[in-house]
C-alpha cells in the first residue's frame, strides 16, 4: 500500500508543470508479494540459497512497481544524467541500484545521487521521510533543524534542559546522512577537503556533524528549488582554506606591531 501524508497519491496531483516541480509527501510503504513473511533468517545467507533469492528479489520488484506507481507524469520514461563520479557509478550498477535510482529521479525529478557521498539507500530514506516536496520548510536552516543537525542546546531560565526526544523520521533520515559525511573522510573532492578541515581544526565528531549537516543544504537546495551540486575539487577548496589562514595570520601580525613575510 502506499500513502501520502496528505491521503492518497495520484498521478493527476503531479499538475502539467516542469520535471522539477514536485507535490505530495509520498510514504513508501511496500505491500507483501507473496503470503509468506521475510524474517531475519532470510536475510543471512540470501544469496546463497537460491529460494531465498527469488523471494527478495520479489520483495526488490513490488517496492519498484510501487514506487512506479508515484512516478510524476512528465518525468515518464525519462532517464537520469549519469553518475559524474566513476567510483560511484560503478559501485551502483555492481549493487545493481540503477533501477532503483532511476525510480527515485521520476518521483522528485531530480537526481540526488549527483551530491558527493549521497547513494541510492540515503536518497530512498530522505524520499520515503519527507517526499520530493520540501516546500513546508521555507528555509534550508528550519529543514536542517528538523532533521536535528543543527546545533541546540535547550535552555530554560538560563539552564540547560534535558532535551526532548525527536522524531524517528528525522532521525532516521540525520542518521543516514551522518553515515554519507564519515564516507568523505578520504575523498578529494570539495565536500571531502572540507570534512578534513573541520576536523583538523576541531575533531572526527563534529566534523561529522557539519558535514552531514552541509549534505542536507545541499539536498534541500536541489529539492526545493532545483539548484543543481558542483564539486569544485578538493584542491580549490584547500587553497581557498590556506588563502583565508594567511589573511587572519596577516592581521594578528599587525596588530601586534609585526609584519608578515613569505619565506
Amino acid at each position: 500500500m502506499i500513502k501520502t501524508r496528505g491521503g492518497d497519491r495520484s498521478n493527476d496531483q503531479h499538475g502539467d508543470g516542469e520535471c522539477n516541480k514536485r507535490n505530495g509527501q509520498p510514504r513508501i510503504e511496500p505491500s507483501q508479494p507473496s503470503d509468506e513473511s521475510l524474517d531475519e533468517a532470510d536475510v543471512d545467507g540470501s544469496r546463497d540459497d537460491p529460494q531465498r533469492a527469488e523471494r527478495i528479489g520479489e520483495y526488490e520488484r513490488e517496492i519498484l512497481r510501487q514506487l512506479g506507481e508515484m512516478e510524476r507524469a512528465e518525468c515518464r520514461g525519462q532517464e537520469p544524467p549519469k553518475v559524474t563520479n566513476p567510483q560511484k557509478a560503478k559501485a551502483i550498477k555492481k549493487r545493481g541500484e540503477e533501477p532503483l535510482r532511476e525510480a527515485l529521479y521520476r518521483i522528485s525529478g531530480v537526481d540526488l545521487t549527483g551530491i558527493d557521498a549521497i547513494g541510492v539507500e540515503t536518497v530512498q530514506v530522505v524520499l520515503s521521510e519527507y517526499g520530493p516536496d520540501l516546500s513546508k520548510f521555507p528555509t534550508e536552516d528550519q529543514f536542517v533543524s528538523h532533521v536535528t543537525l543543527a546545533p541546540h542546546k535547550p535552555m530554560s531560565g538560563g539552564k540547560a534542559v534535558k532535551k526532548k526526544k525527536r522524531g524517528s523520521a528525522s532521525t532516521r533520515v540525520a542518521a543516514a546522512l551522518r553515515m554519507a559525511a564519515l564516507s568523505l573522510r578520504h575523498s578529494q573532492t570539495a565536500l571531502g577537503a572540507y570534512y578534513r578541515q573541520i576536523s583538523r581544526r576541531i575533531g572526527g565528531d563534529v566534523a561529522v556533524f557539519a558535514t552531514a549537516r552541509k549534505l542536507a543544504t545541499l539536498i534541500y537546495r536541489l529539492l526545493r528549488w532545483g539548484q543543481p551540486y558542483v564539486d569544485e575539487g578538493a584542491a580549490v577548496v584547500e587553497k581557498r582554506y590556506q588563502e583565508a589562514r594567511i589573511q587572519r595570520l596577516g592581521a594578528t601580525a599587525k596588530d601586534l606591531g609585526f609584519q608578515l613575510t613569505a619565506i
